[in-house]
């Protein structure tokens, strides 16, 4: 889906535009500016910005804007709570492509790959944050913080592997040339599967968006066996990365 056929859906129950009780304590916070690319709009490009109410209320305010961010049109607004607003920042960082889960390898040998995962904020993630610090909304900035630390939200039940499904070239970026690894369906949904030992495999989910855990599980003999079916294709994928390094 387009990214701004997604914007108007994700607006398409906005609330009232009227602003909200009590002034603001900070001015408007630019958040996201992109070309337009959907059929719904009449505009050339898309422009977000934030701002703090204060007592755990913020606002988005999103319109359709010229090259030079010249106004177009009338400005749709949202009203969040930190904890709402933390969960939608987190969902649109991911859905514009931005990098939220950032895969660090370290790659020795086509035998050996180390990986870990780790936690980076999107652009509205970073600005809201800093907004945060700067105002001292405690609440946002604790939450956000502990996100990036891993501490929050708690880490869900380990899944167990049903099947190993191929392999697939993971990327941070375009100019990341990447590393090789394998693809699973879990009780939990589709993952990224790295082994360890022969019985033992590192599982991180993936899907409409991005998982914040990694664990440590157990492969059953059907899962190593299929693991060794898929042995030959991931060697020639790895093998063709290393010549572009």
């Amino acid at each position: 889906m387009a990214t701004n056929e997604r914007n108007h859906q994700r607006l398409k129950n906005r609330p009232s535009t009227k602003r909200l009780d009590g002034s603001a304590i900070s001015n408007w916070h630019f958040l996201v500016f992109r070309r337009s690319e959907g059929m719904l709009d009449d505009f050339e490009y898309w422009l977000e910005e934030v701002r703090f109410y204060g007592n755990g209320r913020w606002c988005i305010r999103a319109r359709g804007v010229t090259e030079d961010r010249s106004p177009v049109g009338k400005a749709i607004y949202e009203r969040f709570s930190t904890r709402a607003l933390i969960d939608w920042l987190l969902e649109w960082d991911w859905a514009d492509a931005e990098t939220v889960i950032a895969l660090k390898t370290t790659c020795k040998s086509s035998k050996k790959l180390k990986t870990e995962i780790g936690r980076t904020l999107g652009p509205r993630g970073s600005v809201i944050l800093r907004v945060a610090k700067s105002l001292q909304a405690m609440k946002c900035q604790r939450q956000l913080t502990a996100w990036v630390d891993g501490r929050w939200p708690a880490s869900p039940k380990p899944p167990k592997v049903i099947e190993i499904t191929g392999t697939t070239e993971i990327r941070k970026h375009r100019s990341d040339p990447g590393c090789v690894t394998y693809t699973a369906y879990t009780t939990e949904g589709f993952a990224y599967l790295h082994p360890i030992t022969k019985t033992t495999a590192d599982v991180q989910l993936f899907g409409s968006q991005p998982s914040d855990h990694s664990w440590t599980v157990k492969l059953s003999k059907q899962a190593i066996e299929q693991l060794a079916s898929f042995k030959a294709e991931y060697d020639s994928k790895w093998l063709n990365l290393r010549k572009l390094r």
